[in-house]
C-alpha cells in the first residue's frame, strides 16, 4: 500500500467512535462453591493468581462471546481486591452496552466462576446513589500485601469500610454498598490514608456511582438459579460449556499445586475462601 492511502486510512481510523465503557465489572474466579479445595484455602496470593489469568484469557472471552458482546468489552484488567476483610485477585471488565447487557453478563460471569457476587458500576448514570472514593497507591506494580495491609487498617479506623475494595487505573476504589453515611464513608476513608505509615498513599478524588450487585446463594441454590433465569436453556448450554473449560483449568492447576485433599480424606472439607494474600 502506497504511504497516501496508509495515511488516509490511519486518519480514518482515527476518526471513528471509541467505544464509551457503560459499566465496569468487578469479578473474581476462586469458586466459593461446587470445588472441595482444601488446599486453596491458604494458598499464595501468586497461586490464586494464576487461576485469575488463565480464567481471563481462556474463559472469560468465550463468556462475552457466549452473548454476542465480542467486540463490546475492554481488555481485562488483574488486580487484588478486597471482599469480607480477605483480599483475593480478580478481573475487571468494562463493557459498552446498557443496564440490562451488562446485569446479564454479571450472572453469566457469576454462573461460570461460582461466584457469590459480581459487582456491575456505572460511574456516568446521573442517577447514582453509592458514593466512593479512590486511594492512588505508589508507583510501579500492585502490591497485594500492601493493599490487604491498608485494607486492614482503613477497616480499623472505621469499619464502614470493611465492604472491599477494588483495583482501578488510579489505585484502590472504596465503594459504599451500604449506601448508609456518604460523609462518614468519604471522612474515614481520607484518614485512613492520610494515618497509613507504611507506604505514601493520597486520597485522590471522589464521586458517586449507579451500583449493582448480581448475587447468588449457592448454599440454598446450588444450580444457580439465581444467575440462570436471565438466560434461555441454549444460552445456558454455551455457559456450561464455558464452565466446564474453567472446571479443566481448576484441574490443571489443583494437581500442579496440589490443593487436592489425599484420596482418603474425608468428603466434607472446608470450601475455598481465604483472609488475605
Amino acid at each position: 500500500m502506497r504511504r497516501p492511502a496508509l495515511a488516509a486510512v490511519l486518519l480514518i481510523l482515527a476518526l471513528l467512535p471509541c467505544p464509551s465503557w457503560a459499566w465496569t465489572l468487578f469479578f473474581e474466579s476462586v469458586p466459593v462453591a461446587g470445588y472441595t479445595l482444601p488446599g486453596l484455602v491458604g494458598a499464595p496470593y501468586v497461586e490464586r493468581l494464576a487461576l485469575t489469568r488463565a480464567s481471563a484469557d481462556g474463559v472469560v472471552p468465550q463468556v462475552t462471546a457466549s452473548l454476542g458482546l465480542a467486540g463490546k468489552t475492554s481488555t481485562i484488567a488483574v488486580g487484588p481486591c478486597g471482599w469480607k476483610l480477605g483480599t483475593q485477585p480478580a478481573m475487571r471488565l468494562e463493557i459498552a452496552s446498557d443496564r440490562t447487557a451488562a446485569l446479564n453478563l454479571a450472572a453469566a460471569l457469576g454462573y461460570v466462576f461460582r461466584q457469590s457476587a459480581v459487582l456491575a458500576a456505572d460511574f456516568d448514570d446521573p442517577a447514582a446513589d453509592a458514593v466512593y472514593g479512590v486511594v492512588k497507591l505508589p508507583p510501579g506494580p500492585v502490591d497485594p500485601v500492601l493493599t490487604h495491609r491498608f485494607y486492614m487498617h482503613a477497616a480499623a479506623i472505621d469499619r464502614i469500610l470493611d465492604g472491599g475494595y477494588s483495583t482501578v487505573p488510579e489505585g484502590l476504589l472504596f465503594l459504599d454498598l451500604g449506601r448508609s453515611d456518604p460523609d462518614r464513608f468519604l471522612a474515614s476513608l481520607r484518614r485512613a490514608a492520610e494515618t497509613f505509615g507504611e507506604a505514601d498513599v493520597k486520597f485522590v478524588r471522589s464521586g458517586k456511582a449507579k451500583a449493582v450487585l448480581v448475587l447468588n446463594n449457592w448454599d440454598t441454590d446450588p444450580e444457580g438459579g439465581a444467575f440462570r433465569h436471565r438466560f434461555p436453556p441454549s444460552l445456558v448450554t454455551l455457559l456450561d460449556q464455558a464452565a466446564a473449560r474453567n472446571q479443566a483449568i481448576i484441574d490443571r492447576l489443583a494437581e500442579r499445586f496440589r490443593w487436592r485433599p489425599p484420596p482418603l480424606a474425608r468428603e466434607a472439607e472446608p470450601q475455598a475462601t481465604t483472609t488475605g494474600p
